[in-house]
């Protein structure tokens, strides 16, 4: 065996394993139900801004509000979100 075939075999598998891969669905589906639960402008601007990586003043412009409305929705989305995680995985 050569020894780049030696040191390709060698790496470390970084792929999760089934386990993880379990518990990253469960997540994921725990995100989909919390982002449900935001408002509806709320949800819309955090998914513009953070998946759709929009900028500000282009939901701001989209929605008729100002840069800084749209700084608060999305900060008091990611709030609830993050308190809502922090309260549903103590269980």
């Amino acid at each position: 065996m050569s020894a780049e075939v030696a040191d390709i075999l060698s790496l470390p598998d970084d792929t999760p394993g089934p386990d993880t891969q379990v518990e990253d669905r469960d997540q994921v589906r725990l995100l989909m139900r919390v982002l449900d639960e935001l408002p509806e402008r709320q949800r819309k601007m955090l998914v513009a801004s953070r998946l759709e990586q929009r900028k500000h003043a282009d939901i701001a412009s989209e929605f008729g509000v100002s840069t800084r409305t749209v700084e608060l929705e999305i900060a008091n989305a990611l709030n609830y979100c993050c308190e809502r995680f922090r309260r549903i995985n103590r269980v």
